[in-house]
């Protein structure tokens, strides 16, 4: 449900990307919602008076339409070369994108430990997939490593969390679109031997720095899914190995 809100420290709040957004309106359903918790003693009469107000929408625009505003275009991004023809064509047709620069990163080589032939692994049951989750994570916990694992949803990382294979990580942390506070919850994810799981929106975006010299062999990620699209494996892929670190990758 679009309107389904959250009230934390006195504020009405909507989930977008993952953390909660305070400055979003659901037109004049967001006024009212103030009032019903003001009710509940849960936002003060003050905070009330400085939300509820009549909306009056005086127009809507496109983000996807706002370049078409400029001269020149310009954009950045860490998976140019992984782009799909249906991506290119836009970049292309819709955007008139010529030129394009492909630079090294100003960390270096790049160094992360991955190579397909020996870390992609297909099981073919739901137990051995989950075993073989579960192997990783020990054998990254042997070397005091951090351990991310995405999920293809909040489901399936919820069955992981519950299933018998699974309840052998007793110490196991799990962030999804509810969580308050996804910046704490992502410095605690890179503490040596922490193990956190994460639904695959949480794949691009998040820096998951590695700052506790003990790991010295960096973040370790585990994909849980096949990706749709290479940008996205690549997208979570990033989630370690960053500015210089090294790190580690299955699928």
């Amino acid at each position: 449900d679009s309107h389904t809100y959250e009230c934390h420290q006195g504020k009405i709040g909507y989930r977008e990307f993952g953390s909660l957004a305070f400055d979003t309106f659901e037109s004049y359903i967001t006024a009212f919602c103030y009032f019903k918790e003001h009710e509940r003693g849960n936002v003060s009469i003050d905070t009330v008076k400085s939300k509820c107000a009549i909306n009056l929408p005086c127009g809507e625009f496109s983000y996807a339409k706002i370049p078409h505003n400029f001269d020149v275009i310009l954009g950045v991004t860490g998976t140019l070369d992984s782009l799909g023809p249906y991506e290119n064509e836009i970049l292309i047709n819709e955007y008139k994108i010529s030129t394009r620069t492909i630079t090294p990163s100003i960390y270096g080589a790049y160094k992360l430990k991955y190579r397909a032939g020996d870390n992609v692994k297909i099981l073919f049951t739901k137990g051995s997939h989950r075993q073989e989750i579960v192997n990783s994570i020990m054998e990254a916990r042997e070397s005091d490593r951090a351990i991310l694992v995405f999920f293809n949803s909040v489901k399936e990382m919820g069955e992981f969390q519950t299933s018998e294979e699974g309840k052998a990580i007793t110490d196991m942390h799990t962030v999804d679109e509810t969580c308050a506070n996804v910046g704490g919850e992502v410095v605690a994810a890179t503490k040596s031997r922490a193990v956190t799981l994460f639904p695959r929106v949480f794949g691009r975006g998040l820096d998951f720095i590695c700052s506790e010299p003990s790991m010295k062999e960096g973040v370790h990620v585990i994909q849980a899914f096949p990706a749709e699209s290479k940008s996205e494996e690549i997208q979570i892929q990033g989630r370690t190995a960053r500015q210089g670190d090294k790190g580690s990758y299955e699928m």
